[in-house]
């Protein structure tokens, strides 16, 4: 048996919020708590919270005077808080299926290794599966099937490259190496979530299912459909790249130079102020960064005006 700790983030989410807490609650394989934050919401979520505060599993209740600006800093309340082994991250817009925790449990009992469980996602409006996208950028029918794997050769293969794990609300993850590096996470805004599945799976095996057996909401006004243009998205990206190079047992000279050019091309060869932190963030590999950038640029003008 594993004991798991639900933490429900939410900020400005009630239209969905009601269902995403009662779509915990209704777990086969119940939570042994539930945590309910909330990032200083201007709309009713603070009133739908309360009408669960004296449910038995929810433990705790926490209301942000003001908003953190992060929603990896709410991450890392709840992890703070949260009191056993594994951890669900349960988004607030999204819902699952009421079996998720049980299948997720009885994998990870299975993989006594294992300090990442996750599944295939649906994506609402659309209907389609983050699953096909991966399949075909990766040119696989990898995520079509249960597998099991070592972290290490997950992230030389497909998770170094992109954050395969698309969804959190997908994912349970050992409450120990969230500990490990909950405090990295809560400094970034975009991709904290990436680096977190990274320290984790670097650390453990990594357990799948191809059931989508939670519902993604997509909304263009959320942080994921509103990237900046101001180059933090990539700096963030960048970070992430100098954290990969510094994972020993994990071959990089080529993991180097297509994250590059799925991630940095756009916006790094022009403007010194956008290029300057990535000095400061790893002088080395930023200086590789931009060598391939260059060569790449070079190499697309000689083949155009050949």
């Amino acid at each position: 048996m594993i004991r798991i700790s639900v933490i429900i983030p939410n900020y400005n989410h009630a239209p969905f919020l009601q269902q995403r807490i009662e779509s915990v609650l209704s777990q086969t394989n119940a939570p042994a708590e539930v945590i309910l934050l909330d990032d200083a919401s201007t709309d009713e979520s603070v009133s739908i919270i309360e009408k669960f505060r004296q449910h038995p599993l929810v433990s705790h209740i926490c209301i942000n005077e003001k908003n953190s600006g992060s929603p990896f800093q709410q991450w890392q309340k709840g992890v703070s808080i949260a009191k056993y082994e594994w951890v669900w991250l349960a988004e607030s817009d999204d819902h699952c299926q009421p079996y998720f925790l049980e299948k997720a449990a009885a994998a990870i009992l299975e993989h006594p290794g294992a300090g990442i469980f996750y599944c295939d996602s649906v994506k609402d409006p659309g209907n389609t599966l983050f699953s096909t996208e991966k399949n075909r950028f990766f040119q696989t029918d990898k995520w079509n099937e249960t597998y099991s794997i070592n972290g290490k050769a997950e992230i030389a293969s497909w998770l170094g490259l992109r954050c395969t794990i698309n969804n959190a609300s997908a994912v349970l993850i050992r409450k120990d190496l969230l500990l490990e590096c909950i405090r990295e996470v809560s400094q970034y805004r975009y991709h904290g979530d990436w680096f977190c599945y990274l320290y984790a799976a670097y650390r453990s095996d990594i357990l799948y299912s191809p059931e989508p057996m939670n519902t993604y909401r997509v909304h263009s006004s959320g942080i994921s459909g509103s990237l900046p243009e101001d180059g933090r998205d990539q700096t963030e990206c960048f970070r992430i790249l100098s954290y990969i190079q510094s994972l020993t047992d994990i071959d990089t000279k080529q993991l180097i130079k297509r994250f590059t050019l799925v991630h940095l091309r756009s916006g790094l060869i022009s403007g010194r102020k956008q290029r300057q932190p990535f000095y400061g963030i790893n002088n080395k590999l930023a200086r590789r960064v931009f060598a391939i950038l260059l060569k790449n640029r070079f190499s697309f003008n000689t083949k155009k005006n050949a």
